[in-house]
C-alpha cells in the first residue's frame, strides 16, 4: 500500500532517513543532549530526569539514534557514544 510505500522509501521525510538536502542520518538537536549523555555514562532514567522528559522517550531517542547510525544494539550505542563525547571533550 502507499502507507508501506512512504515507509520503505529512503527519500520519505519521516525525520530518520532524510536524504535530500544531505540530512541522511544527522541528529536532532535533542537527540544530541542524548547522546552525549549516554556517552558521559548516564542512566537511561537520569537522562529522563535531567531533561524533563519520560524515561520511555529517550529510549525512543535512544531508537533513534540507533537507526540514524547504523548501530545494531544498546552496546554499541554505548561505545559509539563513548567515542564522540570523548572527543567533543577534546
Amino acid at each position: 500500500s502507499n502507507r508501506i510505500a512512504r515507509r520503505s522509501n529512503p527519500t520519505s521525510r519521516d525525520g530518520f532517513h532524510r536524504t535530500r538536502g544531505g540530512k541522511q542520518g544527522r541528529l536532532s538537536r535533542r537527540e544530541v543532549q542524548v547522546y552525549h549523555s549516554i556517552g558521559a555514562g548516564r542512566s537511561t532514567r537520569d537522562i529522563a530526569a535531567a531533561l524533563q522528559l519520560s524515561v520511555k522517550t529517550i529510549e525512543t531517542y535512544r531508537e533513534h539514534i540507533k537507526r540514524k547510525r547504523n548501530l545494531r544494539n544498546a552496546s554499541e550505542l554505548f561505545r559509539h557514544a563513548v567515542c564522540w563525547h570523548e572527543a567533543a571533550e577534546l
